[in-house]
């Protein structure tokens, strides 16, 4: 049977071997950037929630409230009558698995009638929960009396982009 040509079971062995350990490495990077893009995604959606709970309060001229009650929801709302508690649910931002997690150890974040923030804060998006070693360029929030910056956390502390 000499001539007929093919490939041995060997080299096919090899062949499917390569594959697999290829598919593994590349379902391991996507997960990786995957994680990565959910956090920064998250933390883009929280921004955008409190900047917009900020403009409420100012544009409105009554306290607004950021509530972290729930690690995994942020809820915004109106506080028209003042005594601390949100009126109504006005913003809601979920987290399927990434917890956010006030600095402060408070759980609200009050911008009163001017749009300014009650005290400086810091708020972390899915800190120690990465499994798959991604480093997110952006997991953390700096509120300020005035503003709201996006950052990293780096060191127990968050450096502003």
């Amino acid at each position: 049977m000499k001539g007929q040509g093919g490939f041995t079971l060997v080299e096919l062995s090899v062949v499917i071997a390569l594959i697999v350990v290829l598919s593994t490495a590349a379902t391991l990077a996507f997960m990786q950037l995957n994680e990565k893009y959910q956090v920064e995604s998250l933390t883009k959606d929280v921004y955008s929630a409190l900047m917009k709970a900020r403009n409420d309060a100012s544009m409105s001229r009554t306290p607004w409230i950021a509530s972290l009650a729930n690690p995994l929801r942020l809820q915004t709302g109106p506080d028209a009558n003042e005594d601390g508690i949100m009126d109504r649910v006005a913003g809601l931002v979920q987290s399927p698995r990434w917890n956010m997690v006030l600095v402060s150890g408070d759980a609200n974040i009050v911008f009163d009638r001017r749009g300014l923030a009650d005290q400086d804060q810091v708020l972390t998006i899915g800190i120690g929960q990465i499994r798959f070693g991604a480093t997110p360029v952006m997991d953390c929030l700096v509120i300020s009396s005035t503003r709201t910056n996006i950052g990293q956390m780096s060191g127990g502390n968050c450096v502003q982009r």
